[in-house]
């Protein structure tokens, strides 16, 4: 379509910039190690639209916390089609709402949410 750009590779720095300008992150894959890519989509407060892939059960259990309807209930494109759509019609406060949302949830996966947590739970056990 002619409102989709495909880039490419990229550097990573360009890749968090073009995600962060976009509409929605689609991740359709089938499956993923981590969810690393859209949990950093959701940090950028960009609408998340995921399959329900193996692996990235962290990643599609926030997505359901912050909108179910964004998460495809199975691997089908027609499912993620439904998605798509939903995001895409989110009025301009709906999104406003699962950005904050979003930055909310996210912020107990920044670093400084780590560190704390390892300087609370984990050193007192290390080195009582």
């Amino acid at each position: 379509p002619a409102d989709v750009n495909c880039v490419g590779s990229v550097p990573r720095a360009v890749q968090r910039e073009i995600v962060r300008c976009a509409a929605l992150y689609v991740s359709a894959s089938r499956s993923e190690q981590y969810g690393i890519s859209q949990l950093e989509a959701l940090s950028d407060r960009v609408p998340l639209v995921t399959s329900p892939s193996l692996g990235t059960a962290e990643a599609v259990a926030v997505a359901r916390r912050l909108s179910p309807t964004l998460v495809a209930q199975d691997m089908t494109a027609t499912a993620l089609a439904d998605c798509i759509r939903t995001a895409l019609a989110m009025s301009p406060l709906q999104l406003a709402e699962y950005r904050a949302q979003a930055a909310e949830v996210m912020a107990a996966y920044s670093y400084a949410a780590f560190k704390e947590r390892i300087a609370r739970d984990v050193l007192p056990r290390l080195l009582p």
